[in-house]
């Protein structure tokens, strides 16, 4: 864990600019919780506690999301955003 060049803070850091560049070129940020929902469902219930994990599991990043959008909820409502393609699984 000591030898990781980035980990758990760097990729929550990484969460919320890619969300903010999400609403910014017109993507509703609200998508990524789809994606995070496939990757918890992809890791199962198997995997290793999130404290030896690089990156944050999806639950926890779930609740960051849901936090953004709970913080610019407002901001939110007046823009108009795409959803983009729905994703193949």
């Amino acid at each position: 864990m000591v030898n990781l060049k980035y980990g758990r803070e760097d990729e929550s850091q990484a969460d919320d600019i890619g969300l903010k560049y999400m609403t910014q070129t017109g993507y509703d940020p609200r998508g990524m919780l789809g994606v995070m929902r496939i990757l918890k469902e992809a890791a199962g219930s198997g995997r290793q506690p999130e404290f030896l994990s690089s990156h944050p599991h999806p639950e926890t990043r779930i609740a960051t999301i849901e936090a953004f959008l709970k913080e610019h909820e407002q901001e939110l409502k007046g823009m108009k955003l795409t959803e983009g393609r729905p994703l193949n699984r």
